[in-house]
């Protein structure tokens, strides 16, 4: 949580509706906040966020209450803490049991990570405690990040010269300084026990150069490239210094070697030894993905690879007009194109069996977005799903509606109709068997319109087993209630 200064405050993108729920058609019984509160170690499953009477809680996904409402603010829980607010915008951490193990007494805090976690305190900074509460780092850092395979990036304000600058360097779990604040910019460690780093040279102020260290500080690869990656399996991504819009782009060794020579105009990401990469013929960029011999799995033979990822490909062509979208289609990784031949104005990889396929209407008007299988085929044929998002556990969130409006979410059961009704503002979680979702009651249509909402969990036979009060909030609370 970065920067929590009100009650509640946690923004929801409509469209990241991570996880999901079963869809319910009849109410089989209701329980209310009087229950019994279960022991949290009764419970093994994901806590549903519950908010009651101004205060929030947890249930499980038997509905039973395992966290009276008794918080004014709360987050998910992560490592077996979750973070809690006051009234006064004074945040702590709880246990699953609800006691509090870090007490509310910071101004800002972010979730554990490796067994620590960042607080802040207005008038010091940021520092580190652990599970315990135990204050490991003080809290004298203008910026820390989380820690990384056992290292932490930290900043402090020093002045170079007439100006105040911001420095990057790193601490290690018992808070001890390994690499002094020293780096205009620098990523986390990596499991190989590296860091890439930035700096302003001497001769050019107005760009930066990258170069990678260890541990202890010690320089590893050289201030001799414009960018460096992160490492796969100790191949790097890297572009030599340059003028600033003129990066090329080639493969470091684990030693700062060439293993590719810088000859390509454009690189990505490398995810299991392949990488996108772009060529220059006849004027215009054609881009392919590579092996890390520098041949091609896939020719390139369209403008841009836009991803790749489940052993598939999503490839544009840029229109010549500028005003017209890019025309995309999807292939495999031995070339075959997917989707019946069907081209979209963008395709998105849900699954390795779905895509989410949209076309342009107009610069006013909304993508029209639908799922399909990767034969061409729609997921439900009556053409009602307009957006979808992959599930942790294989399955997919889909809506009906435009986003913009107030979409319903649902399941779809991938034979034609829907495992759970698209009839939720927001589904929670989903575990195959159980889920949990926000279904929106009533709401008014006022400036400050107030939203009437109840919390269900449901089995996957579509029996709701549980139903919370009905809630009455201001619109743009309820928005920010549940991330």
């Amino acid at each position: 949580m970065n920067s929590m200064k009100i009650k509640i405050q946690i923004a929801i993108p409509v469209l990241l509706f991570s996880i999901l729920i079963s869809g319910c058609t009849s109410i089989k019984k209701e329980n209310n906040i009087s229950n019994d509160v279960q022991s949290a170690s009764s419970s093994q499953e994901k806590l549903i966020k519950l908010y009651s009477d101004d205060q929030f809680g947890f249930i499980d996904l038997s509905g039973q209450i395992v966290i009276k409402p008794q918080f004014d603010y709360v987050t998910d829980f992560h490592e077996g803490m979750a973070i809690a607010g006051t009234k006064e915008n004074k945040f702590g951490f709880i246990n699953l049991k609800g006691e509090w193990t870090v007490p509310p007494v910071y101004d800002d805090v972010r979730e554990f990570n490796e067994g620590m976690a960042a607080v802040y305190s207005s008038d010091k900074g940021w520092g580190f405690i652990d599970l315990a509460g135990n204050v490991i780092v003080r809290p004298v850092y203008n910026d820390v990040r989380n820690y990384c395979n056992g290292m932490a990036a930290v900043c402090t304000l020093k002045r170079d010269g007439s100006n105040l600058c911001y420095y990057w360097g790193f601490i290690d779990k018992a808070g001890t300084v390994a690499v002094r604040p020293q780096y205009i910019g620098a990523n986390d460690f990596s499991k190989d026990g590296t860091a890439v780093v930035r700096k302003i040279p001497e001769d050019n102020l107005d760009t930066t150069i990258a170069a990678v260290i260890d541990k202890y500080g010690n320089i590893i690869i050289p201030f001799d490239f414009s960018k460096i990656s992160d490492p796969w399996n100790g191949i790097r991504v890297a572009s030599p210094i340059c003028d600033m819009g003129e990066f090329k782009a080639g493969l470091l060794d684990s030693n700062g070697k060439w293993l590719l020579e810088p000859v390509y105009h454009g690189m990505g990401k490398i995810e299991d030894g392949l990488v996108k990469a772009t060529i220059i013929r006849e004027g215009r960029g054609y881009g392919g993905i590579l092996k890390m011999d520098g041949s091609w799995l896939f020719e390139p033979v369209h403008n841009i690879v836009h991803s790749f990822q489940n052993n598939m490909i999503v490839c544009g062509d840029i229109c010549n007009s500028g005003n017209d979208p890019d025309i995309m289609s999807l292939y495999d990784l031995k070339g075959n194109q997917l989707l019946g031949g069907k081209t979209f104005n963008r395709i998105d990889i849900l699954t390795d069996k779905l895509v989410l396929c949209s076309e342009y209407i107009d610069s006013d008007t909304p993508m029209k977005a639908q799922v399909y299988y990767t034969d061409g085929s729609l997921v439900v044929p009556d053409n009602t799903v307009t957006y979808a998002y992959p599930l942790e556990n294989g399955q997919t969130a889909a809506c009906i509606g435009e986003l913009r409006n107030r979409a319903s979410w649902g399941i779809p059961d991938f034979c034609g109709g829907w495992l759970v009704q698209p009839q939720y503002y927001k589904i929670l979680t989903f575990n195959g068997k159980k889920g949990a979702g926000i279904k929106i009651i009533e709401h008014e249509k006022s400036s400050d319109g107030i939203v009437t909402f109840v919390t269900e969990i449901f089995n996957r036979d579509g029996d709701i087993i549980y139903v919370s009060p009905e809630v009455y909030m201001n619109y743009d609370d309820f928005t920010k209630a549940y991330k």
